[in-house]
């Protein structure tokens, strides 16, 4: 649905806002989650950067409600949130991988190519924001 990247990352976290670094970029990646023909789980999300480098979702989050494991069930859409924290030059020809297992994913993993993100000469995205705060109303794009 969207990819946004940022230099920093702004949540809340048990009432306080914190403000969080990293140093590559933040790739966050919102969606919308929906079963077609039977109840499943989104576990995991990973990024796979154009060299095969894989990113894990980030840690530093703690507990979200909007990020995985998820339950997914037919008919019913669910937001779906993946935050990475990602070197400049694994982003242009990167691949999201969803699975549905959390360890061992291999039997089954949906792969969505991220070939459109934007570059400028340096290989950066071209729209990298400052900031991006998690916990204000996103909207779809």
């Amino acid at each position: 649905d969207k990819l946004v990247f940022a230099r920093q990352l702004k949540t809340n976290q048990f009432g306080q806002e914190r403000l969080l670094t990293t140093s590559g970029l933040w790739a966050v990646v919102s969606t919308d989650l929906t079963a077609t023909a039977a109840s499943t789980t989104v576990a995991d999300g990973t990024w796979q950067g154009p060299t095969g480098l894989r990113y894990h979702q980030t840690e530093r989050l703690g507990y979200r409600q909007d990020m995985p494991p998820h339950g997914v069930d037919p008919g019913l859409e669910r937001r779906g949130l993946f935050v990475f924290e990602v070197p400049p030059d694994q982003i242009r020809g990167a691949r999201l991988l969803i699975s549905a297992r959390q360890f061992g994913p291999l039997d089954a993993q949906a792969r969505m190519s991220l070939d459109e993100v934007k570059t400028g000469t340096d290989g950066q995205p071209a729209d990298v924001l400052p900031e991006y705060d998690l916990d204000a109303p996103q909207g779809k794009s």
